[in-house]
């Protein structure tokens, strides 16, 4: 919570309607370790290996459907991110 959104909420807590200061008082009340941890990052050298597995996989298609990351993948009959491709050749691999 930024110092801003804090500062708003306990003027709500101590001035505003009885919604905002309901409002207030729960998210006042949260704990603030209560957002999920972020995944930890891939090791480089363990990226590039499985960057080179993916684009070496017999089921990954080699044209840009629509020009973002996503790829068709033959296995899945579907088009894929990056993500899911990179999960596939690591459990599976190319």
């Amino acid at each position: 919570m930024t110092s801003d959104t804090k500062a708003m909420l306990e003027l709500w807590r101590e001035s505003g309607t009885d919604i905002q200061r309901r409002h207030a008082q729960w998210r006042l009340s949260m704990p603030r370790d209560s957002a999920p941890s972020p995944e930890p990052l891939v090791p480089l050298a363990e990226a590039l290996a499985l960057h080179r597995l993916m684009n070496a996989c017999q089921f990954r298609g080699r044209d840009a459907v629509c020009g973002c990351s996503g790829h068709r993948c033959a296995l899945r009959a579907a088009i894929v991110s990056h993500r899911d491709c990179l999960e596939c050749v690591r459990v599976y691999g190319a």
